[in-house]
C-alpha cells in the first residue's frame, strides 16, 4: 500500500549524512553519503551535499585533502547528470575558489555564466546544501 509518509531508502541515509555534518563529523557524514550514493548512484542530491561535505571538511582542515578531489567529483558527476542545474555549477566554483584551483573556478565560472547569465552579478561564495521539505 502507499503512504505519502514513506520514504525512500537514500532519502535516509541522506539525511542522516547531512546530520552528522551538522553535529560536527565530516568523517562520518562523507561515509554516510557514499552509502546513499551506494543505494542511487544518480541521487544528485547526495552528490551536491556530500561534495559541500567533503569539500568544506578539506578546505576547513577538518578532513583531508583527498576529500576535495572526491568533493570535485561529485559535482562534476551532478552537473553531467543534470547540467541545467545552477546549484550545482555555483557550488563547483565557490568549492574551486575555496581549494585554490583558481584557473578551474573560472573556466567553471564562464560555463556557468552561459547557463546563468543573471548569476554573473552574484558570484557564488560558499557551498549551498540542497534540501526538500517532504
Amino acid at each position: 500500500f502507499f503512504s505519502p509518509l514513506t520514504i525512500s531508502e537514500e532519502e535516509i541515509w541522506h539525511d542522516y549524512a547531512l546530520s552528522l555534518w551538522f553535529v560536527d563529523k565530516p568523517e562520518e557524514s562523507v561515509l554516510n553519503f557514499q552509502k546513499t550514493l551506494a543505494i542511487n548512484p544518480t541521487f544528485t542530491k547526495a552528490m551536491n551535499n556530500m561534495a559541500c561535505a567533503a569539500g568544506l571538511g578539506a578546505v576547513s582542515g577538518k578532513l583531508s585533502r583527498e576529500h576535495y578531489q572526491l568533493a570535485i567529483n561529485a559535482l562534476d558527476q551532478a552537473v553531467r547528470l543534470d547540467p541545467g542545474n545552477v546549484l550545482y555549477w555555483r557550488n563547483a566554483v565557490a568549492l574551486m575558489n575555496a581549494g585554490g584551483d583558481n584557473d578551474r573556478a573560472v573556466a567553471t565560472f564562464q560555463q556557468l555564466a552561459a547557463i546563468d547569465p543573471q548569476g554573473v552579478a552574484n558570484p557564488p561564495r560558499d557551498c549551498s546544501w540542497e534540501f526538500y521539505f517532504r
